[in-house]
């Protein structure tokens, strides 16, 4: 698998104006909003994955375990356990001040927003994502994935990893620079101190909340799609989309087709990104047969983790496979790989000897 046809390198463009891509990310913001209200009509008012977040925000200002409130039958009724940090509440504070409805525009679109300058960047190939399956379900849920994916391409959002540890690892990791790395590190660690100091028990409340998640999966274990293969993505290690890949194949989450956004940024034409783009309709197609199927939500979730490894986790690798494994990475990660390769290779001469009988 790892000798497929190399892949060519883009034509490069011109860069847009930052004029230009204020106003695209302006109008992304309103894209976003538009979704968030289809689906809510779409689905006679169901709440978003947002509203937990908000409340969770609004009862730890005042002091009280969101943990014991946000729950199935507890004070905010919520279908699950309230599964996000504190540092995501925290993060979340100034919105809580807000009506939900408000709130939640502001999120979506200020995300979106956020997405929009981090993918016009380098050109405006990579904006079909907009127009996916994968980000529709995404933003029309109030889902985390529109802002985690905006932290892949913006370092400010560097602290963002602390608010959803799973993916912020594979976010973390797919970082190129080590200066964005320690910013992540330094950010999350000032919303950490800050949530302790507002409430030190949270980090057992919330470990309890989290033993309550079987419906979570980590893809690289949905061995019947070839999951384990999404591994081979680690032989082009010095680029941010493999490190990327692995990472988000290999942490426990909730496998909807709204994580599929982050695999719109894997492809480099418009023409990669329209077809992954046009293929996510297929998923989501596909995940709401099988919500008519699954007779629990934690089946319902196992059977959509094969959809998004077929329809995303494979293509992104033979897509990563097909480039050098060139790339800029933190110092750090060099030196380690490049010091394990030493003593491989070390080892290797040594074991190649004649011994004594020979």
């Amino acid at each position: 698998m790892t000798d497929v046809r190399p892949e060519p390198s883009p034509t490069p463009a011109p860069r847009p104006s930052r004029s230009a891509r204020l106003a695209v990310a302006a109008l992304a913001a309103v894209w976003g909003v538009l979704c968030l209200l289809q689906m809510s009509r779409a689905t006679n008012g169901r709440p978003s994955d947002f509203d937990p977040v908000w409340h969770g925000a609004r009862v730890l200002l005042e002091g009280r375990n969101p943990y014991a409130a946000v729950c199935h039958g507890c004070e905010v009724e919520w279908i699950s356990p309230l599964y996000y940090p504190a540092t995501a509440l925290l993060a979340a504070a100034p919105l809580a001040a807000l009506p939900l409805e408000l709130a939640r525009m502001l999120w979506v679109g200020g995300a979106s927003a956020l997405l929009a300058w981090g993918l016009t960047r380098d050109g405006w190939h990579r904006l079909p994502l907009f127009l996916s399956a994968a980000y529709y379900n995404a933003a029309g849920g109030g889902q985390w994935t529109v802002l985690m994916t905006a932290a892949v391409l913006l370092p400010i959002l560097g602290p963002v990893v602390s608010m959803k540890p799973t993916i912020g690892a594979a976010v973390f990791a797919a970082q190129r620079a080590q200066r964005a790395q320690l910013w992540a590190l330094g950010g999350g660690a000032a919303l950490l101190a800050a949530s302790l100091a507002l409430r030190p028990t949270w980090p057992f409340e919330w470990r309890v909340a989290l033993s309550d998640a079987p419906h979570y999966s980590s893809p690289v274990t949905h061995l019947v799609v070839g999951g384990p293969l999404i591994l081979l993505a680690m032989l082009r290690w010095r680029r941010p989309e493999a490190r990327l890949l692995v990472g988000l194949a290999c942490v426990p989450q909730s496998t909807i087709v709204y994580e599929g956004v982050y695999f719109l940024l894997v492809p480099r034409t418009l023409r990669g990104v329209t077809a992954m783009a046009i293929a996510s309709y297929g998923a989501l197609w596909l995940q709401d047969r099988i919500s008519h199927a699954a007779p629990d939500t934690v089946t319902l979730q196992w059977w959509v983790g094969h959809v998004l490894v077929l329809f995303f986790y494979l293509p992104s690798l033979v897509m990563v496979l097909r480039r050098p494994n060139e790339g800029e990475v933190p110092r750090w990660l060099d030196a380690l790989v490049t010091g394990v390769g030493v003593r491989l290779s070390r080892t290797g001469r040594k074991r190649r000897r004649p011994s004594g009988f020979a």
